[in-house]
């Protein structure tokens, strides 16, 4: 998998899963949700999608 930043020409609508969490929290394995969070998206989620299917990840500040 290869990540890449891309620009779009017009705003998109983005639905999927969501988690709260902190910089802090992401530090340490025991409280850190980020990765689970993918691994839950990519085990009940990711073979819903049509084939070539863009993912992306969004990160609200």
């Amino acid at each position: 998998m290869t990540s890449q930043i891309k620009e779009l020409p017009e705003a998109i609508t983005c639905k999927g899963i969501s988690v709260r969490t902190t910089n802090n929290a992401e530090i340490s394995e025991d409280t850190a949700k980020l990765g689970r969070l993918w691994q839950k998206f990519y085990q009940n989620h990711a073979s819903d999608l049509p084939k070539g299917e863009d993912i992306y990840g969004v990160y609200q500040l």
